[in-house]
């Protein structure tokens, strides 16, 4: 008993320094996704349809991952992973000064290279860091220290965001959209000095982990698991799904709903406020609640969403647009708290890093391609005046529309072929 305390507290400390790190990485991403990172596209002359495949490529990076299954045994990971994503950061930086780089007719090329390299890097750290992350949890604590971390990140992100965009839009409105972006990057770049210092602080336990005869020995191992691969394919109809959709919303609000930063800014505050009740809750009831059953409850509230946003348009969209968004904050972070600890669940520690590198290959490679399948009918719609089968309707409400149905086709998959098997006894770690 003594043991355990002293071990628990050996790592307090590193767990507070850590759910610092994830706040200003967090930040970041806050600066560069979304419609922050349509009006960089915007400004360098790339289309709604290129935008939303850059957009795809943060699933397509996860390819990347590959990477970190070469390295899963390269232990202290602490000493690469650090570099690596601070140069993340300083490339998410770079990104919006491309538009004041006098390279015309090249600056659309440089913001696609940019972007690729960035989601490259950031998937090679992504499995082993959070390996690194819930090894300093208690296996029995990962829901309520996950629910924890999201609401430090989402109550700093409340402010923040509503105080960027009002000063892009500042910028933009004394038709200054350049200021906007250095003041982007000089953000981006304070932000990654802050999450170095508390990276640096965080400490790495000292496990042995056995080197395996083949950097893919685990790959075979995770792929005879059948609940592995059942979960995996559950994993990828909802990521092809929510990704025919998500690309295309950047856009959407500063375009078609005619959405100002602020107003976008607002919204993403009042629902990240939201936020920060429903991970508390999800994060306690995973205490008493299996996560099998925190995903099957996130199903048809997905569903929901995407059919209140088929209804979004310019003339309603102040309304149906946050409803989706209501929708789609309740089930994203019943995910942040159950859709990596499913996969700990029937992983053993080991192994987890390959797992959450497979996972993540596959949906990202199947949400990328699907992006992609569905761009020519966006573009079909977009170029008949937002016209399909004679009816009115834009390309937004369309794709809506039939993530919907495939969420519907998910939810069947999983409670028939999925959950059932989720119900047998955790693997002793």
């Amino acid at each position: 008993m003594n043991s355990q305390v002293s071990q628990k507290d050996v790592y307090k400390k590193s767990r507070g320094f850590m759910i610092a790190s994830c706040l200003f990485t967090y930040l970041i991403t806050l600066c560069t996704g979304g419609a922050y990172f349509a009006k960089l596209t915007t400004a360098v002359g790339i289309s709604d349809t290129l935008t939303a495949l850059l957009s795809a490529i943060t699933q397509l990076g996860g390819i990347f991952q590959i990477i970190s299954i070469l390295l899963a045994h390269k232990t202290p990971v602490k000493r690469w992973i650090i570099p690596l994503q601070l140069t993340t950061h300083l490339l998410y930086a770079f990104l919006f000064m491309i538009p004041l780089i006098n390279i015309k007719g090249y600056q659309a090329v440089a913001v696609v290279l940019v972007t690729v390299l960035t989601r490259a890097i950031a998937n090679v750290c992504a499995p082993p860091k959070n390996n690194w992350i819930f090894s300093l949890v208690d296996d029995r604590r990962r829901g309520s220290f996950q629910g924890l971390n999201s609401t430090v990140s989402l109550c700093g992100g409340v402010i923040f965001s509503f105080l960027v965009g009002r000063a892009v839009d500042l910028f933009e409105a004394q038709g200054n959209i350049s200021r906007a972006f250095v003041f982007l990057t000089a953000l981006i770049f304070v932000l990654s000095v802050f999450d170095l210092v508390f990276l640096f602080l965080v400490k790495e336990k000292k496990l042995e982990i056995a080197k395996m005869t083949s950097p893919f020995q685990d790959v075979r191992s995770l792929l005879s698991n059948k609940r592995f691969r059942r979960l995996i394919v559950t994993y990828v109809l909802w990521e092809a799904s929510t990704w025919i959709t998500l690309p295309f919303l950047g856009t959407y609000q500063i375009k078609e709903l005619g959405f100002s930063m602020t107003t976008v800014a607002t919204l993403t505050s009042v629902s990240t406020l939201l936020q920060i009740a429903v991970v508390y809750f999800f994060g306690k009831f995973s205490n008493k609640h299996s996560f099998a059953s925190i995903f099957a409850a996130s199903l048809p509230i997905a569903i929901a969403a995407h059919v209140l946003l088929a209804f979004a348009n310019p003339t309603n969209g102040i309304i149906f647009y946050p409803l989706y968004m209501l929708g789609q904050l309740i089930y994203s972070n019943m995910h942040i708290i159950c859709y990596q600890n499913l996969i700990f669940d029937i992983v053993p520690y080991t192994q987890r890093t390959g797992a959450v590198a497979i996972k993540t290959v596959a949906v990202g490679g199947l949400a990328f391609l699907t992006t992609l399948a569905v761009t020519p009918l966006f573009n079909h719609i977009q170029a008949n005046g937002n016209q399909l089968f004679g009816i009115s309707i834009y390309a937004q409400q369309v794709l809506a529309s039939i993530s919907a149905l495939s969420l519907a086709l998910t939810a069947v998959y999983y409670f028939l072929f999925c959950k059932p098997l989720l119900k047998e006894t955790k693997i002793e770690m």
